[in-house]
């Protein structure tokens, strides 16, 4: 299960605002490698939505079915319109 967690503003291409919601999974045992000491960490991401903000707020706390994962993806360039720095992700 997910819980949304918080609700962020961004700022589109066009500059119009829109709130993403913040997403975490449930907590994890994960085995330190260096020390093989366990420690609790959770997974968390961010979705776009179309709701206002107060909408996007009232579902604070809310679970919904599903997992986080890491999918491994080609590399891709990314220009930074400020700059017109490029990015290969």
């Amino acid at each position: 299960m997910l819980k949304i967690i918080e609700v962020a503003p961004r700022v589109n291409a066009d500059g119009e605002q829109f709130f993403a919601l913040i997403l975490q999974e449930g907590l994890q045992l994960v085995k330190s490698q260096e020390t093989g000491n366990y420690y609790a960490t959770a997974k968390s991401t961010s979705i776009t939505s179309t709701f206002t903000e107060e909408v996007a707020k009232s579902m604070i706390g809310q679970e919904i079915p599903g997992t986080i994962q890491k999918v491994n993806c080609e590399p891709y360039e990314y220009t930074i319109k400020d700059t017109g720095e490029v990015i290969i992700s």
